[in-house]
Protein backbone atom coordinates (compact mmCIF):
# COMPACT_ATOMS: atom_id res chain seq x y z
CA UNK A 1 0.00 0.00 0.00
CA UNK A 2 2.77 2.41 0.91
CA UNK A 3 4.70 1.49 -2.24
CA UNK A 4 1.78 2.27 -4.47
CA UNK A 5 1.08 5.62 -2.79
CA UNK A 6 4.77 6.54 -3.14
CA UNK A 7 4.65 5.63 -6.84
CA UNK A 8 1.65 7.90 -7.29
CA UNK A 9 3.39 10.77 -5.49
CA UNK A 10 6.57 10.41 -7.54
CA UNK A 11 4.58 10.31 -10.80
CA UNK A 12 2.67 13.42 -9.69
CA UNK A 13 5.97 15.16 -8.85
CA UNK A 14 7.37 14.22 -12.27
CA UNK A 15 4.32 15.65 -14.02
CA UNK A 16 4.79 18.98 -12.21
CA UNK A 17 8.48 19.13 -12.98
CA UNK A 18 8.12 18.49 -16.69
CA UNK A 19 5.42 20.38 -18.56
CA UNK A 20 3.52 18.50 -21.24
CA UNK A 21 4.68 19.03 -24.81
CA UNK A 22 2.61 19.93 -27.83
CA UNK A 23 2.90 16.34 -29.15
CA UNK A 24 -0.34 14.69 -28.10
CA UNK A 25 0.72 11.05 -28.45
CA UNK A 26 4.14 11.40 -26.88
CA UNK A 27 4.36 14.00 -24.14
CA UNK A 28 7.15 14.82 -21.75
CA UNK A 29 4.73 14.32 -18.86
CA UNK A 30 4.03 10.75 -19.96
CA UNK A 31 7.72 10.19 -20.56
CA UNK A 32 8.59 11.52 -17.10
CA UNK A 33 6.07 9.16 -15.48
CA UNK A 34 7.44 6.25 -17.48
CA UNK A 35 11.05 6.91 -16.43
CA UNK A 36 10.13 7.61 -12.82
CA UNK A 37 8.26 4.31 -12.63
CA UNK A 38 11.26 2.57 -14.18
CA UNK A 39 13.61 4.23 -11.71
CA UNK A 40 11.42 3.63 -8.66
CA UNK A 41 12.95 0.23 -7.80
CA UNK A 42 16.43 1.74 -8.12
CA UNK A 43 15.49 4.74 -5.99
CA UNK A 44 13.82 2.61 -3.34
CA UNK A 45 16.81 0.23 -3.28
CA UNK A 46 19.19 3.13 -2.85
CA UNK A 47 17.12 4.33 0.09
CA UNK A 48 18.35 1.13 1.78
CA UNK A 49 15.40 -0.33 3.61
CA UNK A 50 16.35 -1.68 6.97
CA UNK A 51 14.49 -4.95 6.26
CA UNK A 52 14.89 -6.83 2.97
CA UNK A 53 11.89 -9.03 2.13
CA UNK A 54 12.18 -11.82 -0.45
CA UNK A 55 10.34 -14.93 -1.60
CA UNK A 56 11.60 -18.27 -2.87
CA UNK A 57 9.38 -17.88 -5.95
CA UNK A 58 7.77 -14.92 -7.65
CA UNK A 59 5.15 -17.10 -9.36
CA UNK A 60 3.74 -20.07 -7.45
CA UNK A 61 1.90 -22.79 -9.37
CA UNK A 62 1.03 -24.74 -6.22
CA UNK A 63 -0.31 -22.00 -3.94
CA UNK A 64 2.50 -22.12 -1.39
CA UNK A 65 5.78 -20.24 -1.03
CA UNK A 66 8.20 -19.01 1.59
CA UNK A 67 8.70 -15.40 2.60
CA UNK A 68 12.00 -14.54 4.26
CA UNK A 69 13.45 -11.28 5.47
CA UNK A 70 16.84 -10.02 6.51
CA UNK A 71 17.24 -7.39 9.19
CA UNK A 72 19.87 -5.03 7.79
CA UNK A 73 19.79 -1.87 9.88
CA UNK A 74 16.78 -2.73 12.01
CA UNK A 75 17.24 -4.12 15.47
CA UNK A 76 16.36 -7.82 15.66
CA UNK A 77 13.09 -8.56 17.38
CA UNK A 78 9.45 -9.11 16.68
CA UNK A 79 8.06 -8.24 13.26
CA UNK A 80 4.69 -8.50 11.59
CA UNK A 81 3.74 -9.13 7.96
CA UNK A 82 0.86 -7.42 6.21
CA UNK A 83 -0.80 -8.99 3.16
CA UNK A 84 -3.01 -7.30 0.58
CA UNK A 85 -4.93 -9.25 -2.04
CA UNK A 86 -5.18 -6.31 -4.45
CA UNK A 87 -2.63 -3.57 -4.93
CA UNK A 88 -5.22 -0.83 -4.52
CA UNK A 89 -6.96 -2.40 -1.52
CA UNK A 90 -7.27 -0.25 1.57
CA UNK A 91 -7.33 -3.19 3.96
CA UNK A 92 -4.19 -5.16 4.74
CA UNK A 93 -4.40 -8.32 6.82
CA UNK A 94 -1.76 -9.22 9.38
CA UNK A 95 -0.72 -12.80 8.59
CA UNK A 96 2.33 -13.22 10.84
CA UNK A 97 3.74 -11.80 14.06
CA UNK A 98 6.89 -13.14 15.68
CA UNK A 99 10.67 -13.04 15.77
CA UNK A 100 11.51 -15.60 13.06
CA UNK A 101 13.18 -14.55 9.81
CA UNK A 102 10.97 -16.63 7.48
CA UNK A 103 7.46 -18.02 7.22
CA UNK A 104 5.59 -20.36 4.87
CA UNK A 105 2.46 -19.15 3.15
CA UNK A 106 0.12 -21.85 1.84
CA UNK A 107 -3.38 -22.47 0.57
CA UNK A 108 -3.52 -19.40 -1.65
CA UNK A 109 -5.96 -19.13 -4.54
CA UNK A 110 -5.04 -17.64 -7.93
CA UNK A 111 -4.16 -13.96 -7.82
CA UNK A 112 -1.52 -11.45 -6.77
CA UNK A 113 -0.55 -11.07 -3.13
CA UNK A 114 1.35 -8.04 -1.85
CA UNK A 115 3.48 -8.22 1.31
CA UNK A 116 5.42 -5.85 3.54
CA UNK A 117 7.23 -6.49 6.84
CA UNK A 118 7.24 -3.99 9.73
CA UNK A 119 9.08 -4.12 13.04
CA UNK A 120 6.81 -4.46 16.03
CA UNK A 121 7.76 -1.01 17.31
CA UNK A 122 7.04 0.53 13.89
CA UNK A 123 10.53 1.95 13.44
CA UNK A 124 11.43 0.02 10.28
CA UNK A 125 9.73 -1.57 7.30
CA UNK A 126 10.71 -3.68 4.32
CA UNK A 127 10.51 -3.34 0.59
CA UNK A 128 7.10 -4.30 -0.83
CA UNK A 129 6.95 -7.74 -2.42
CA UNK A 130 4.41 -9.21 -4.85
CA UNK A 131 3.90 -12.95 -5.33
CA UNK A 132 1.62 -14.24 -8.08
CA UNK A 133 -0.26 -17.52 -7.62
CA UNK A 134 -1.25 -19.18 -10.90
CA UNK A 135 -2.24 -22.80 -10.45
CA UNK A 136 -1.86 -25.29 -13.30
CA UNK A 137 -4.93 -25.65 -15.49
CA UNK A 138 -7.14 -28.72 -15.13
CA UNK A 139 -5.91 -30.04 -18.50
CA UNK A 140 -2.28 -29.77 -17.37
CA UNK A 141 -3.12 -31.52 -14.08
CA UNK A 142 -4.76 -34.40 -15.96
CA UNK A 143 -1.74 -34.63 -18.28
CA UNK A 144 0.58 -34.94 -15.26
CA UNK A 145 -1.76 -37.58 -13.78
CA UNK A 146 -1.79 -39.57 -17.06
CA UNK A 147 2.01 -39.49 -17.31
CA UNK A 148 2.25 -40.66 -13.70
CA UNK A 149 -0.13 -43.57 -14.35
CA UNK A 150 1.85 -44.62 -17.44
CA UNK A 151 5.16 -44.53 -15.56
CA UNK A 152 3.59 -46.58 -12.73
CA UNK A 153 2.31 -49.19 -15.22
CA UNK A 154 5.71 -49.46 -16.97
CA UNK A 155 7.49 -49.93 -13.63
CA UNK A 156 4.93 -52.56 -12.58
CA UNK A 157 5.43 -54.43 -15.88
CA UNK A 158 9.24 -54.27 -15.47
CA UNK A 159 8.97 -55.73 -11.95
CA UNK A 160 6.67 -58.58 -13.08
CA UNK A 161 8.90 -59.44 -16.09
CA UNK A 162 12.01 -59.29 -13.91
CA UNK A 163 10.41 -61.61 -11.33
CA UNK A 164 9.43 -64.15 -14.00
CA UNK A 165 12.91 -64.14 -15.54
CA UNK A 166 14.52 -64.58 -12.14
CA UNK A 167 12.14 -67.48 -11.35
CA UNK A 168 13.10 -69.24 -14.65
CA UNK A 169 16.83 -69.06 -13.85
CA UNK A 170 16.51 -70.60 -10.40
Amino acid sequence: MYFFKATEQIARLGSYLLPSSRFSSFSLRGLSRFFLLLLLPVLSASAAESIVLSSDQSVSTAGYYQLSWEMKDASPGAVYILEQKAADAEVAEQIYRGSDTATMISGKADGEYHYIVHTDDGSSSSNPLTVTVAHHSLATAFNFFTIGVLVFIFILIAIVIGNRQQAKHQ
